[in-house]
């Protein structure tokens, strides 16, 4: 059996993270280390769902 990784998840709009974290632990994808509201609350993980354009950080797609 694979081993889970760890995540947090990121994203500036508190409902729709919570929601992810919830369907994240129960589907079992993940196990959620953390959440965090912008790019510069993140610390190092194994994996990070991260939307694209985040206050603090922006990522060229």
């Amino acid at each position: 059996m694979p081993k889970i990784p760890n995540m947090i998840v990121v994203d500036d709009h508190l409902i729709f993270r919570q929601g992810l974290v919830a369907v994240i632990k129960v589907e079992d994808i993940a196990n959620v280390i953390g959440e965090a509201s912008d790019g510069l609350e993140q610390i190092r993980i194994h994996k990070v769902m991260i939307e694209t354009i985040l206050p603090g950080l922006h990522i060229d797609k």
